[in-house]
């Protein structure tokens, strides 16, 4: 929450309605005091690092939202645990509603007045976040990866580059598809090299 939002909205409410936002989501808790880091999210584990902020938005000329109703926006920004690629970088646009606030009593009334606009524009716009292909089955020397992406065809190359406790593996191991299945595909890999392993990282080969 930016500096000059303090006082717009309370942190525990902000909170509540980030925490609605992402129910679909297991959110992990990393277990440090300050900001968790990437070492952080790769040791929970998980599979991305979510930062939300709270920011007021300035009123452009012509446009003011009116008097007592302030425009704010959620900066969703959210990196991939494994590679720390940033997966997603999305600005969630508020008004918040107009509520009568007594002098002296600016809290709960700025509370109140974003209790339908944050739920409602979260709502229109969600976090939409792929869960990383996992390795699923092996039978050498073939292995099941469960994927959602739908572009894959047989002759494509992956790469197993993590462990399941994601730790990097210093030399990705190569497997080829070789069927398209409901849930993922079926892939290929050298039976005399090292194999993959059940819920290993795998990643897309070449920047495709």
């Amino acid at each position: 929450m930016s500096d000059g939002a303090l006082g717009a909205i309370a942190p525990q409410s902000w909170m509540k309605d980030l925490d609605a936002a992402l129910a679909r989501y297991r959110i992990v808790n990393p277990g440090v005091s300050a900001a968790p880091t990437l070492a952080d999210c790769r040791k929970a584990p998980a599979d991305f690092l979510v930062s939300a902020s709270f920011e007021l938005r300035p009123q452009l000329p012509g446009l003011s939202s009116g008097r007592g109703r302030p425009a704010g926006q959620a900066r969703l920004h959210v990196v991939d645990c494994l590679t720390g690629a940033v997966a997603g970088d999305k600005l969630v646009a508020f008004e918040s509603d107009p509520v009568d606030a007594a002098p002296g009593d600016a809290g709960p009334a700025a509370d109140s007045r974003w209790q339908r606009e944050i739920p409602a524009a979260f709502a229109k716009h969600p976090l939409d976040l792929q869960r990383p292909s996992r390795v699923v089955a092996v039978a050498p020397p073939l292995a099941h990866v469960g994927t959602r992406d739908a572009t894959l065809r047989p002759g494509d190359v992956l790469r197993d580059v993590a462990t399941a406790n994601v730790v990097l593996r210093e030399r990705p191991i190569v497997l080829t598809v070789t069927q398209v299945l409901a849930d993922g595909v079926e892939v290929q890999f050298d039976a005399g090299a090292e194999r993959p392993a059940l819920g290993d990282y795998v990643e897309r080969c070449c920047g495709h």
